[in-house]
């Protein structure tokens, strides 16, 4: 069951509150900057409690409950702090404040740390980008800060962002051995797909997904045939964007021995630091898979020789 959050606005902080969610940066940070040591952290700390006391806008997540599981803080369009209860991790408490924080202030703009590849994707994946990086924080300290706005998109990959909708041009793998298709997820999705990424910018899709796959398996695979031109309308899970995505669907040859060398299940860590995991599912699993797109699912056994092409509304 997907798990509801709400929102309460901090106005005027008490000293007590400001303890509380400080408490919630210390445990959050331990748990996701292992680039800072105790000194940092300690020094940090003060610098955190006024910010929470000065920052224009803070919001808190709170689950069923009343309890706060997570908070934001956000000056004009940009976001300043987003921590989150570590036994809140991966329940998308980020996802919602982020969303809440996009939808309602207008946030556009977020730094984050270079060192912690996590929220750069993250925030990536829900529609920051990198503009432009500084070697020093604010402070003059040694850690380089990434500066990202939403919708700001550097890189070749073809997508953007209007608001709460998203275009985006991807090309995936179909591959299927001894009746198992591989699919893969990563750490800010619960959800799993099918291998591959965004087309780029002068290149065609089947380069793109040549290109993706040796980015995320290290392999350079054949591949034999386009099967699917899908357009598919959805709304991400973690994100909650609404997509429209033009997707190209090509069988890849599975057979590979690299790839099989791999085994049942492995995982691929990506130069910026997000780690990728993949596995084979029995064809016999993939309907009750939570796997998108959800298309996959009912047409896995029914792959076409000739290239088709389908309109799913999910």
């Amino acid at each position: 069951m997907k798990q509801e959050y709400s929102i309460e606005r901090i106005g005027r902080r008490t000293d007590q509150e400001i303890e509380k969610l400080a408490e919630i940066w210390e445990a959050s940070v331990r748990a996701t900057h292992d680039f800072l040591g105790e000194a940092d952290i300690q020094g940090l700390a003060p610098e955190v409690k006024a910010g929470l006391k000065g920052v224009e806008k803070l919001m808190l997540a709170q689950d069923s409950a009343g309890m706060t599981v997570g908070f934001i803080g956000i000056d004009k369009q940009k976001i300043e702090m987003l921590f989150v209860e570590p036994k809140w991790f991966g329940k998308g408490v980020g996802s919602f404040l982020i969303r809440h924080a996009i939808d309602n202030c207008g946030a556009t703009a977020v730094d984050v740390n270079e060192q912690n590849p996590g929220a750069r994707g993250f925030y990536e994946h829900m529609g920051f980008w990198v503009t432009s990086r500084s070697p020093l924080d604010e402070q003059g300290r040694g850690f380089p800060i990434l500066h990202m706005e939403r919708g700001a998109q550097t890189t070749g990959d073809i997508t953007y962002c209007v608001g709460n909708r998203r275009f985006n041009f991807r090309a995936a793998a179909l591959m299927i051995h001894e009746d198992r298709l591989l699919v893969m997820r990563d750490r800010r999705n619960p959800y799993c797909y099918l291998p591959g990424g965004r087309v780029s910018f002068g290149e065609t899709a089947e380069e793109a997904l040549r290109r993706e796959l040796l980015e995320e398996m290290g392999l350079d695979l054949k591949i034999e045939r386009l099967a699917w031109v899908a357009e598919t309308f959805f709304t991400d899970d973690v994100s909650q964007e609404h997509f429209h995505e033009i997707g190209f669907y090509y069988v890849v040859d599975a057979a590979d021995e690299n790839l099989l060398r791999q085994g049942e299940a492995f995982e691929h860590i990506e130069d910026n630091g997000n780690q990728l995991k993949f596995s084979w599912i029995p064809l016999d699993a993939v309907p009750q898979a939570y796997l998108y797109p959800i298309f996959i699912r009912d047409c896995i056994r029914d792959i076409p020789e000739q290239v088709e092409h389908i309109v799913v509304y999910e």
